[in-house]
């Protein structure tokens, strides 16, 4: 909002007395508060890494396994489709053993906690077959928060703990899966989608 008053000059000192107020967008605010917001994520991200960070070449325990702090796995995402992760690495010579898939378009519950990666009719999206392929495969699976149809008070039936049951039913069946060392990637939107 900024303070204009009937000349349409603005006026040194604020006063709803004197002044009109009418709302107007000084330029570049949506781009400051990206780049403020950017800034923001970056310094909450990296600053607890930044904190604990172990020395390049230490290990540092994470759950059952040890993993070396410095190391990196090259994730792919090929659209959800097996044949085109096959091609990109005859394409570019090498293989990856880690993939990226959606399962954020499920309608309800029942596609929320059976996701198409493990019932797809299609072998070219049956990821669980591919992680169980080659050990040592990883899926990591963006799922959405809630499903689709869930109630205008979903946030309120959330904080009470209704829908927890399909947290614990999605966890058994990817277990159950051989998926259980996935990576859930839960509410990557952050919008409820």
């Amino acid at each position: 909002m900024c303070a204009v008053d009937s000349s349409g000059a603005r006026p040194r000192h604020r006063s709803l007395e004197t002044a009109t107020l009418t709302p107007t967008r000084p330029r570049g605010t949506r781009a400051r508060r990206l780049a403020a917001l950017a800034a923001i994520l970056t310094a909450c991200l990296a600053g607890p890494a930044a904190a604990s960070a172990t020395p390049p070449g230490a290990v540092a325990s994470w759950g059952r396994e040890a993993v070396r702090a410095d190391t990196k796995t090259a994730c792919i995402y090929t659209r959800n489709d097996l044949r085109l992760l096959r091609g990109f690495q005859r394409r570019v010579g090498r293989s990856f053993s880690c993939a990226l898939v959606f399962n954020d378009a499920a309608p309800g519950w029942r596609g929320w906690i059976e996701p198409w990666v493990i019932v797809h009719p299609d072998p070219r999206f049956r990821w669980d077959e591919w992680v169980a392929a080659t050990p040592g495969r990883r899926l990591v699976v963006t799922q959405a928060l809630i499903p689709a149809s869930v109630p205008a008070d979903w946030r309120r039936r959330g904080a009470r703990g209704e829908y927890d049951r399909y947290a614990r039913a999605l966890a058994r069946r990817m277990v159950s899966a051989g998926l259980g060392d996935s990576i859930i990637r839960l509410g990557h939107e952050m919008n409820g989608t």
